[in-house]
């Protein structure tokens, strides 16, 4: 297993919560060394229960944080803003979302950081676009749900407002992160000027959403019509349970057809054309319950799988997590965490050569690093010793 991507790269994570931690974890796990810079009181993602041994070390904590190291600050001090600098000085990356007033405040900003670093990348993530009257807006996942539209579109499946029950918008735009970062790696390689890059929840989760539910405004149309499939579509109910299937295209109805041995309904408009099927998602899809509430799951499973329709059982958590398949790939790991005792994670998905990427070290206690780093950025022992008992640093 190998991980050398991102090797040399440096990362200044400044971020809490889940989607910096997620974004830079995921650099992390690609190679690139982060060194995750927090308060005395630490990213309050550690407080979030369910824990084991203490409540500084949560699971969202454990799984957002790994292959980084710790160093706690006072950066409202000006010994803290000084070391700061001098870790600025060695990053290629510097990343953060805390709102651009707040770190205003204490003397952090683009230009002052170009400044050390004529050739960092400064990522800056936030609710709202710098462009915009909400720039230093609070956000957090379920404003911006609401506020993008998933809320309503949920309303409009399960028949009340309702948020999807995953720290959605924090994931999706921790991806959009890295894969900026990512460009602007390559970018830098081809020159060597600091780049400025911003990445707003709201502008990444309202485009995420609309690819699929901009529908015919699209077209400048005064009404409303989007992509009624994804409101039609079904968790189909068999006889001894649940299922999913897609039965999607001609051939797809075909074979459903010959499956159901129906000699009726293959032959209407609706099951041999894809634009007269796109206007009759709910007829088509109640017809499609009708046949397989009859059987049991075992015998559509059985069946989909010799025609090449897909389907899947409905699985609960404990099942994904007991699920041969993840066997057959090494898809979890276990790692010993030094205050957290036997833990279990999920690798990073992606293969290179068809290899799984090698396991970054566990997710740091606060502070944990803080001496090593101090020390590798010049810094005598007396001295660490000082800013320590200033408050100024801590470990």
């Amino acid at each position: 297993m190998i991980r050398d991507f991102l090797k040399g790269i440096k990362v200044l994570d400044l971020t809490s919560v889940v989607m910096g931690p997620y974004a830079t974890q995921i650099l992390a796990e690609l190679g690139a060394s982060v060194i995750k810079l927090e308060s005395f009181d630490g990213d309050i993602i550690r407080k979030m229960g369910p824990y084991k041994n203490s409540d500084q070390m949560g699971y969202l904590f454990l799984n957002l944080n790994r292959g980084k190291k710790s160093i706690s600050i006072n950066l409202k001090s000006i010994d803290g803003l000084k070391i700061f600098y001098q870790l600025v000085e060695d990053s290629d990356i510097f990343i953060s979302n805390i709102r651009d007033s707040s770190l205003k405040k204490i003397g952090i900003t683009y230009e002052k950081v170009k400044k050390v670093n004529k050739s960092i990348i400064y990522c800056k993530c936030s609710g709202y676009s710098p462009l915009s009257s909400k720039k230093n807006d609070a956000a957090y996942d379920d404003t911006i749900q609401a506020k993008s539209g998933y809320v309503d579109v949920m309303k409009n499946i399960v028949g009340h407002a309702s948020y999807v029950p995953i720290n959605l918008a924090d994931r999706v735009t921790g991806l959009h992160v890295v894969y900026s970062l990512l460009a602007a790696i390559i970018g830098l390689q081809k020159n060597k000027k600091s780049l400025q890059l911003h990445i707003s929840m709201y502008d990444v989760m309202s485009a995420f959403l609309l690819g699929d539910h901009i529908g015919n405004k699209t077209y400048m149309q005064k009404s409303y019509k989007g992509y009624d499939r994804l409101k039609w579509r079904k968790v189909y109910k068999t006889s001894d349970g649940y299922l999913s299937a897609i039965v999607y295209s001609n051939s797809d109805w075909k074979n459903f057809f010959d499956i159901v041995k129906d000699k009726k309904y293959r032959k209407e408009k609706i099951f041999t054309s894809q634009s007269v099927r796109s206007q009759n998602y709910e007829y088509a899809y109640d017809l499609l319950q009708n046949f397989i509430i009859k059987k049991p799951k075992k015998y559509w499973f059985e069946q989909f799988k010799n025609k090449g329709i897909a389907f899947s059982e409905v699985n609960t958590i404990d099942n994904v997590m007991k699920d041969d398949y993840f066997n057959e790939i090494n898809f979890f790991f276990t790692e010993n965490h030094p205050s957290e005792g036997k833990l279990l994670g999920a690798r990073n998905p992606l293969l290179l050569n068809k290899k799984k990427l090698s396991q970054p070290s566990y997710a740091p206690n606060l502070g944990e690093n803080t001496l090593e780093i101090m020390k590798k950025i010049g810094y005598k022992i007396k001295k660490i010793n000082e800013l320590k008992e200033k408050n100024i640093i801590y470990f």
